[in-house]
């Protein structure tokens, strides 16, 4: 019974992670005028652009408290001379059925004002016992434009013409297209807004709110409307390293902590 319920449960939240990541903490700053975290790319990857520093980092969640539905993730940015590569990898789930996931991107500025990007996505999904094995190649590209020295806008792209997969190739891909914006009152202040469009879906919204109250302290807030998670984060910063904690609830699942780990090859 216990597996039954664990793969049901798989199913319904890997069919929703397949276009998008449930949890929206680690990808806070991807509008940010300034260096962004190294997992913001997955969000837009344009915003490698301003990458400065080769960066490391490790992020992990147990969905919903659940041993079956732990979510681990790595990513790693290099800055080259004309602008910066990403990869990334994720693995969530469970031996009754999981998703695995990796990710190459590339930003670079146009002038001072505008960024681009491209990324390249492979997903492949694992049921024990039910659909097999299967993986889907998709691309995702986005750009920013900084409008002021304190505003970021920028759109984001994910596989616009819905790749197919699975064994008869009836299962397509969604489409994700999001706006962004991102404003810096200060050095301390960091606010940002998503708006997305999932294909088949309403529209969502996504607010975070970032504030470092010292150079070695951060807190961090937002709000998902499409999934009604709300989640809360505090970051501590030594020289080359951070560690972040934070908690995420759905009003009607339940909570999800997670801790994100970055190294950085200069102090932040």
């Amino acid at each position: 019974m216990c597996k039954i319920l664990c793969v049901a449960v798989g199913q319904l939240l890997v069919g929703v992670a397949c276009s998008s990541q449930s949890f929206y903490h680690s990808r806070v700053g991807s509008y940010g005028a300034n260096d962004p975290a190294v997992f913001c790319f997955n969000e837009n990857p344009s915003c490698l652009a301003t990458t400065k520093n080769v960066s490391i980092g490790l992020y992990g969640e147990k969905q919903f408290l659940l041993q079956e539905l732990g979510n681990y993730s790595a990513a790693a940015s290099f800055p080259t001379s004309n602008g910066a590569f990403g990869i990334s990898m994720k693995y969530e789930g469970s031996n009754y059925f999981h998703r695995s996931s990796v990710a190459l991107a590339y930003g670079r500025s146009f002038g001072e004002r505008i960024r681009s990007g491209l990324q390249f996505c492979y997903d492949a999904l694992a049921f024990s016992g039910l659909y097999g094995k299967t993986g889907v190649l998709y691309p995702k590209a986005g750009f920013i434009i900084k409008l002021s020295p304190k505003i970021c806008s920028g759109m984001s792209v994910s596989d616009p013409m819905g790749a197919r997969f699975g064994k008869e190739k009836q299962e397509k891909n969604a489409a994700v297209y999001t706006l962004g914006l991102g404003y810096l009152p200060s050095e301390k202040i960091y606010l940002e807004l998503l708006i997305k469009k999932e294909e088949n879906k309403p529209v969502s919204f996504i607010t975070a709110f970032q504030y470092k109250i010292i150079p070695s302290l951060l807190i961090s807030t937002g709000f998902d409307a499409a999934n009604s998670c709300i989640w809360l984060g505090v970051g501590f910063i030594k020289g080359k390293c951070r560690v972040d904690i934070s908690l995420s609830s759905y009003q009607q699942i339940g909570i999800t902590p997670g801790t994100l780990l970055e190294f950085t090859s200069s102090q932040h």
